[in-house]
């Protein structure tokens, strides 16, 4: 929609213009159509948007109403309603929904192994696992599932005073879907141009998801913290990998964070990291 009515406008002006230097009364009627012309391309435009938001949020009142043994206590849906975690708390359960409300799947509590609340790609703050069960967990999920981890990553913003998105990223005890990414705050589009219009950190829309970001990753790091005590008295590895595997593990998770630095390309790290598989 951006790029048609950028170019539409080009048009009519050029239009303008030329009929300006022909006949002024022309020119008048030109100019009054044009601007209701515009008016209708923003008014449809924002009916179609409109539309998609009932059309997502109906499709997500449907994906609960199919939840079985769920008991929704607490909640967060995205702005644009195309993702959202659900959580339980009298059975101590979360759901992820994602992929614009495509996919859905319920974990348990301790299924949580990582929290990072991002902004535009860049780590503000995380919290992992940190018990020695808890980190083959996370390496598994991580070598199962690194081509969903680094699709979920993008570029840093050019200012630290403004953002595009802010979501919290969740890797979970999932190697067919270890990444899940839950926005908080999203920049809109410009209708001319079609690209992003960055957020002041002073605007309040930046500061209320800020506020409800860090609470949800201060309930994430909870049950993270709860799981490792869990797994420290337990004393009992899974028959996720062998010990060898740690090592790998370890490996494939520097690499993750080398190329989440910026040190290593997408095609250098998924060389290294099949190397490493390859053992």
């Amino acid at each position: 929609m951006g790029c048609l009515l950028f170019l539409i406008i080009a048009v009519l002006g050029l239009l303008f213009l030329l009929l300006l230097s022909y006949s002024m009364p022309l020119a008048i009627i030109a100019l009054i159509g044009f601007f209701v012309l515009i008016f209708y391309l923003v008014n449809e435009d924002n009916k179609q948007k409109e539309k998609k938001l009932q059309f997502n949020s109906n499709r997500l009142d449907h994906i609960k109403s199919k939840l079985e043994n769920f008991k929704i206590t607490n909640e967060h849906v995205s702005e644009l309603i195309d993702n959202a975690i659900l959580i339980d708390e009298e059975n101590n359960k979360f759901c992820v929904v994602w992929d614009d409300l495509g996919k859905y799947k319920i974990y348990s509590y301790s299924d949580i192994l990582e929290s990072e609340i991002v902004e535009d790609g860049k780590s503000v703050t995380k919290t992992r696992r940190s018990s020695q069960i808890g980190g083959a967990l996370i390496g598994g999920a991580l070598a199962g599932g690194v081509g969903a981890v680094i699709g979920g990553l993008s570029a840093k913003t050019e200012s630290d005073n403004e953002v595009i998105s802010v979501d919290l990223k969740l890797v979970v005890n999932d190697t067919e879907n270890p990444l899940h990414l839950i926005n908080f705050l999203k920049a809109s589009v410009d209708d001319l141009n079609g690209k992003p219009i960055p957020i002041k950190t002073k605007e309040r829309n930046y500061i209320n998801a800020k506020a409800k970001i860090n609470h949800w990753h201060s309930l994430m790091t909870v049950l993270i913290n709860k799981a490792d005590k869990e797994d420290k008295q337990n004393q009992t590895l899974p028959d996720i990998d062998d010990k060898n595997n740690y090592s790998s593990v370890d490996e494939i998770q520097k690499l993750v964070d080398l190329y989440n630095e910026g040190f290593l390309t997408r095609d250098e790290f998924n060389t290294e990291k099949q190397k490493i598989l390859n053992k």
